[in-house]
């Protein structure tokens, strides 16, 4: 698994263009995203996410398209981002997070 950064240390000696562009996106991160608008937001390109997830640019592409994938290959793609998958359930005016998340192990 490669070595991610944490969102709180990746903003850390940004260019003022890019400190903007990582407040947007904190802003636009109350709001629902597309991975690929959430990988763009971070300015990487699918290239750049392919590497850091050991796999091809073609999969990252096919990735961000599905409607469905298994929740392990999720939080892999987020980690590379540099950020953490949390679940949540709401049912009636409660809402309860999701434990166990992050120990999924892919499936081989």
């Amino acid at each position: 698994m490669p070595k991610t950064t944490p969102f709180r240390e990746f903003k850390h000696g940004h260019t003022a263009g890019s400190k903007e562009r990582i407040a947007r996106l904190k802003a636009e991160m109350e709001e629902e995203m597309r991975l690929e608008q959430l990988r763009e937001a971070l300015d990487l390109t699918q290239v750049r996410l392919a590497k850091l997830l050991g796999t091809s640019q073609a999969n990252v592409s096919r990735l961000e398209k599905q409607n469905d994938m298994l929740l392990s290959t999720l939080r892999d793609y987020i980690r590379a981002l540099g950020g953490e998958l949390v679940l949540s359930v709401r049912i009636g005016g409660g809402s309860v997070r999701l434990k166990g998340i992050s120990d999924l192990r892919r499936a081989v």
